[in-house]
């Protein structure tokens, strides 16, 4: 005699069936569909702050180049002193190539 664990005769297990009844809604062709939504949520919620919604609705978030450095730069606080220092390094450090180009191109012109 073996054991059994629940105590009594072993049933056979019920399979559920795949349910069918789920459908996807109809779109018909009068309903206005913002292309710009996304389709599906995604997975994981960004919670940063700093990026605007537009920014999250394109799919940005702290795990891209272009969303860190929109989660660095909208998390700045203008009341602190440091916050100034960063933001004026990082305006030298996006416009200051954009410059040297422009007055490269304007003296070999000249």
């Amino acid at each position: 005699m073996g054991f059994d664990p629940v105590g009594s005769d072993p049933q056979p297990l019920e399979v559920a069936a795949y349910d069918t009844s789920v459908t996807a809604p109809k779109i018909s062709e009068g309903d206005a569909v913002d292309p710009r939504e996304p389709l599906d949520q995604p997975l994981v919620q960004s919670t940063a702050q700093g990026i605007p919604p537009d920014a999250r609705r394109m799919g940005f978030d702290r795990n891209t180049e272009q969303g860190a450095l929109l989660a660095l730069t909208g998390s700045l606080d203008p009341d602190k002193r440091g916050h100034k220092v960063v933001a004026w390094l990082l305006l030298v450090a996006v416009a200051g190539p954009a410059l040297f180009v422009l007055t490269s191109v304007l003296v070999s012109r000249a």
